[in-house]
C-alpha cells in the first residue's frame, strides 16, 4: 500500500498556540488534533496554518493577527528541522522528502481592517493566502451565516484586485453565494475553498453548491474537504468516513479529480469523521479511498498533488 504525502488546505491551530492548550505551550495534547507528532505521523508535507481572527471577539484584528503571526514564527523556530516554510524552490522536495512544509494564511479578512496597505504588509510577512470572511461582517464581504445574496463591498473589489496582483490566493470558504460570484467574474487567478463540503449532499449553508463547485473545476482551482461532522452528515453524531466519501464522490461526479484535496478545519472543529482524531488519522482517508475503489492516481491527486499543483503559483 502506498503512503502518499498529505498536503491539508486548513488548520487552525496557531490558534491552539495562543491560547496556550498546545504541547509547544505545555497544554495537553489530547485536547487538541494537530501537533508536530501528529503531522510526521501523518506524512504531512504541506500545512496551512491559518491565523483566524474573530473581530468581535478581538476588536483589534490587526493586532491579534499579528500576535498569531508570531506564533507561526515561534512554531517555526521551536520545531527546527522539522518544519521548513514552503518555497516554489523547495515544492518539490519538501513533498518528495520532507519535512514538514508551512503555508501562512488568514482565515477572515477583519485581519486587515479595510486597509491594502496592510493587505501588503501581511504578504510580506508571508501570508499567501486569505480567507475573505469568516462568520462576521467585515469591510469586504458578507458571510454564507448571514446573507446569500449581498456580494462584495467596494473595497472587497479593490482587494480581490491587490491580492491577484500580489500573487495571494482568494479562498471563499465562508463566503456568501453572491460574493462568491463576484470573486468569480472579478480575479484574474484561480481560486480555493479551503474547507468547503458538497451542497448537495449535505445542505449546510457552508457547503458549495453544484455550480460553485463547477466554476472552481473550470478554474482549475481547488477544494479542500472539510472534517467538520455537521458539514459532512446532518446527523453529526453518525458522521463517518462513509460520509467524506459521499462528498468526494459527488465532487468527483462534476469532474474534480483535478481540484479536490483535503482541508481538515483541524483544532477549528468540534467534531469530526469517529475514525478520525488528528492529524496522525490521514492515512486512514486514503485507505477508504482504496476500498471505494478509487485509482491510486486520483487517491495522489486527493492526497497532495492537487493543492500542490494549485499552489505553486503563490510561493
Amino acid at each position: 500500500m502506498n503512503v502518499y504525502p498529505i498536503a491539508d488546505a486548513h488548520t487552525d491551530y496557531l490558534y491552539s498556540l495562543l491560547n496556550g492548550i498546545s504541547p509547544l505551550m505545555g497544554g495537553i495534547p489530547d485536547q487538541i488534533h494537530v501537533s508536530r507528532e501528529s503531522l510526521q505521523k501523518g506524512n504531512v508535507r504541506l500545512q496551512f496554518f491559518a491565523a483566524f481572527v474573530d473581530s468581535k471577539e478581538h476588536p483589534d484584528s490587526v493586532t491579534r493577527c499579528l500576535e498569531l503571526i508570531d506564533q507561526y514564527r515561534l512554531m517555526l523556530d521551536a520545531w527546527g528541522d522539522d518544519i521548513v516554510e514552503l518555497t516554489r524552490d523547495n515544492l518539490d522536495d519538501v513533498l518528495a522528502n520532507g519535512p514538514i512544509g508551512a503555508v501562512l494564511a488568514i482565515e477572515g479578512g477583519d485581519a486587515i481592517n479595510g486597509s491594502l496597505g496592510v493587505l501588503r504588509t501581511m504578504y510580506r510577512l508571508g501570508v499567501r493566502a486569505m480567507t475573505l470572511v469568516w462568520n462576521r461582517e467585515n469591510a469586504i464581504a458578507t458571510p454564507a451565516i448571514l446573507n446569500a445574496e449581498e456580494g462584495l463591498k467596494p473595497f472587497g473589489f479593490e482587494c480581490v484586485r491587490e491580492m491577484n496582483r500580489l500573487g495571494m490566493a482568494i479562498d471563499v470558504s465562508h463566503l456568501n453565494t453572491r460574493g462568491f460570484w463576484d470573486v468569480i467574474e472579478t480575479s484574474t487567478q484561480p481560486i480555493l475553498a479551503t474547507h468547503s463540503n458538497a451542497k448537495a449532499i449535505t445542505g449546510h449553508f457552508r457547503n458549495l453548491d453544484d455550480e460553485q463547485i463547477k466554476a472552481v473545476i473550470a478554474q482549475k482551482g481547488f477544494i479542500g474537504i472539510n472534517f467538520c461532522a455537521p458539514f459532512l452528515n446532518e446527523d453529526e453524531d453518525a458522521c463517518c468516513l462513509d460520509d467524506m466519501i459521499r462528498h468526494i464522490d459527488h465532487i468527483l461526479s462534476l469532474g474534480g479529480e483535478e481540484v479536490l484535496g483535503l482541508g481538515s478545519d483541524w483544532d477549528g472543529i468540534g467534531r469530526c469523521p469517529r475514525e478520525l482524531h488528528g492529524a496522525q488519522d490521514f492515512q486512514l482517508i486514503l485507505s477508504r479511498l482504496r476500498d471505494a475503489g478509487c485509482s491510486e492516481t486520483l487517491i495522489e491527486g486527493i492526497a497532495y498533488k492537487n493543492l500542490a499543483r494549485y499552489m505553486r503559483a503563490f510561493l
